[in-house]
């Protein structure tokens, strides 16, 4: 089973690196499965830290999935697009809905050649001892590939995948069942990535710099945290309403509201940040991006931005002209643009009269 992971591992990565599927669909109209943010907690770490990965999903049929985690080290081909560079590493349990990674000084990230032409793995931490200061802050990342399909079709991907292993496969039946392969996933399920860094802070000392004062030096990245959204009066943007986790929202057919995403104070950091190219110390302040998702009704835009003084960006949402019959599910997913990510679900329940 290893070898078939490592195959398709390698399989799906090219596949990530070539899709450019046209944008039928505006990003925030959730009409099919669909993967809408992995969530690394933490989004970095040092070597001997955890991070526990996790996924949210837009599943408006509400069939039965199930989910399958591969991870590689991230290798940066210079053509502005990373390739899985090394063997799968083996999970206890890589179909969980969850899984935890622990990078050690021990990980093997990919494989050199020594002076005889000897194949010599390469370790996580000869690469990061091997790096610069600069580079070692950092660090080097991993990439996992997230696939959730269908749970019909996940036997028939394994069958697959288990195919592709075998040594004495015939080419063509090789090149079918990646083509099967790419399908199933294609037609019927996900195939999303997430990146996660692995980080030596200590390697540098920043200088002093204005605006961070309060900032204690190099510190790995947090994820941010979304409590809740609130509903603003679309005339004086006060706040008239406020949900959190899993909340409903009712409104009548046809009917717009003003939506602000609630952060947790702190979430948005001020943090050091060292330069690679001049080694110059930078105070730098999160600005986040949020998206935001619907099964039904739409949004004015697909994407918010925080104001400039810092209010974070809202959007209006209009229910659909009739009454769909059950509760729609939304999602707002918030991104840090340093690997941070954080989402809450929540709902609309339209009536009529």
């Amino acid at each position: 089973m290893r070898g078939a992971l490592k195959v398709a591992a390698a399989a799906l990565a090219l596949a990530a690196a070539a899709c450019s599927v046209p944008q039928l669909t505006r990003p925030s109209q959730v009409l099919r499965l669909r993967v809408l943010g992995i969530r690394a907690e933490p989004p970095e770490v040092a070597l001997g830290e955890s991070t526990t990965f996790s996924y949210v999903i837009g599943n408006p049929g509400g069939i039965e999935v199930e989910n399958l985690w591969l991870l590689c080290t991230e290798i940066d081909t210079g053509l502005g697009y990373a390739v899985c560079g090394s063997p799968i590493f083996t999970f206890a349990d890589p179909f969980a809905d969850t899984f935890t990674f622990t990078p050690t000084a021990d990980t093997v990230v990919g494989t050199e050649t020594d002076d005889a032409g000897n194949p010599v793995e390469q370790t996580l931490g000869d690469a990061l001892a091997e790096m610069d200061p600069v580079n070692r802050v950092e660090g080097i990342g991993f990439l996992v590939y997230l696939v959730v399909l269908p749970s019909e079709d996940m036997t028939d991907l394994i069958d697959e995948m288990a195919a592709m292993a075998d040594p004495d496969a015939d080419p063509d039946a090789l090149s079918q069942a990646l083509a099967d392969l790419f399908g199933v996933v294609a037609e019927r399920g996900e195939l999303a990535t997430k990146r996660v860094v692995v980080a030596d802070k200590a390697a540098m000392e920043p200088e002093p710099t204005a605006g961070c004062e309060a900032v204690p030096g190099l510190e790995n990245n947090r994820n941010p945290d979304l409590s809740g959204i609130t509903r603003l009066d679309p005339e004086t943007l006060l706040p008239i309403e406020q949900i959190a986790e899993t909340g409903t929202f009712v409104l009548a057919p046809g009917e717009s509201m003003t939506l602000e995403p609630r952060i947790t104070d702190g979430s948005i950091e001020t943090y050091y940040y060292i330069t690679v190219w001049d080694e110059l110390t930078e105070c730098r302040t999160e600005e986040p991006l949020y998206g935001w998702y619907a099964t039904d009704g739409s949004y004015d835009g697909d994407y918010s931005f925080e104001d400039l003084d810092g209010t974070p960006g809202d959007a209006v949402y209009t229910a659909p002209d009739a009454d769909p019959g059950a509760p729609i599910d939304l999602w707002l997913v918030t991104w840090d643009r340093r690997g941070g990510l954080d989402w809450i679900a929540f709902h609309v329940d339209v009536t009529a009269g």
